[in-house]
Parts: C-alpha cells; structure tokens; sequence
C-alpha cells in the first residue's frame, strides 16, 4: 500500500520537489519533464541531464505530443553538455550527447518517424556544433554561441564561446550581439546592455542589436 501511494501523481513546482520526485523508483514523462524544467530555470545541469534523460526514456512506450519530445531532446542535450576546458572536451561532451540522443531514437517503434524527427532536430544541432567547432573561425564560432543559446539552451556555454570569438576579433559585432542575448537571460543586465550598444555602432549589426536591446528594456519594463 505505502509502495503505492508513493507512486501516485505528484505535483512538481519546486526545487525540493524536483529532487523528491527523482528518488521515486518511478514516474511519468509529464514528472520527469517537470523536474528538468525546474532543474533548467535553476541551472542545475547534472539533476537537468538525469530528469530529461528520464523523461525521454519513459517515452519510448506511450504516445504524446512530438513537440513534448522534442523538449526533453533539448533539455537532454542542455544538462548533458557540461561545462568544458578546451575544444576536445567540449566536442568530445557533445558526441557523447549525440550517441547517447541516437541510442534513445532506436528505442521508438519503427512507424514513430515523426517522433524520431523531433529528436533528429536536437541531433542536428549538435552535429552542426561539431562541425563548426572543427572550421574554428571567428564566424563559426559565433554560430555555435547563438546555437548553444536558441537550440540547446545554455545561455551560459554561449557566452563562453562568444568570448572565444570576441578575444579573437574585438569587433565581432554578431558575436557581442549573441553574448548580451545570453548575458540578458541569465539576467546579467548591465553586461547585456554594454553588448547591445556597442553592436549598434555597426550598420550591419544595428537592427540585431536594437531587436535584442528592446527586448532587455521590456524585460527591465523600462518605456521605450
């Protein structure tokens, strides 16, 4: 009977609920995919990895929403891609993300192509990082930043790489654009404002800059 109770759906809006519910033996995708929200909002990467993991692996036998699927594909790849040291360990960290997401694929029954799409989308992200961390160029590594930050959603990682590319280029304005999108998501204000103004002064990069600047005054509900 205790064994049951404990099995029963449970709401998941916290921290500490998040980290109760992955001690439970077991649980659904809708739980998992809870925890690895919250574990996401809190950047807390390691938790993030096992609760997406988690989720992604309770749906191989049941149906649900490819766009649910593709979620825990991200927050998967998100918790997984821990922070690295060098380029090796940042290409070797994705790989192990890639194989570990297309292990996952084979698990799904053979008409589930549509469901083996959406993480094929979270794949492709990753290979494309590979392969440009491979061409190294100042352009290439501004294109993993911005990827790091709309497809896999580490905002954190992204600034690390644009700082690579901006210590490489101090007028890599697409890149300083990249950087204070992620700086204003993790809420780092001032920096993300420094960035913006300094890309507007670039004609190419102005309307970039001002789209991102708008959006960080809205967040700070500042009139504009």
């Amino acid at each position: 009977m205790e064994a049951d109770i404990l099995l029963e759906p449970i709401q998941i809006l916290s921290v500490p609920d998040a980290i109760k519910a992955m001690k439970r033996p077991k649980g659904s995708f809708e739980e998992w995919l809870d925890c690895a929200r919250i574990f996401s909002a809190n950047r807390m990467w390691s938790e993030l990895e096992d609760a997406s993991l988690k989720a992604l692996e309770s749906a191989t036998n049941r149906p649900m929403r490819p766009i649910l699927l593709k979620e825990a594909a991200m927050r998967f790849a998100a918790g997984s891609l821990r922070t690295f040291s060098s380029e090796k360990e940042f290409k070797e960290n994705c790989n192990e993300s890639i194989n570990t997401l297309r292990e996952i694929a084979k698990l799904f029954p053979q008409k589930s192509n549509r469901f083996k799409s959406y993480l094929d989308s979270v794949i492709d992200a990753l290979d494309e990082i590979v392969i440009l961390l491979s061409e190294g160029s100042t352009y290439a590594l501004t294109s993993i930043a911005s990827k790091l930050r709309k497809k896999i959603g580490r905002p954190d990682l992204a600034i690390k790489v644009a700082n690579v590319a901006i210590s490489m280029d101090s007028v890599q304005f697409a890149a300083r654009t990249t950087r204070g999108s992620a700086y204003a998501e993790l809420e780092e204000f001032n920096k993300a404002l420094e960035d913006f103004l300094f890309a507007e002064s670039d004609k190419m990069a102005r309307p970039y800059a001002i789209a991102g600047h708008t959006k960080l005054l809205i967040m700070l509900n500042i009139s504009i």
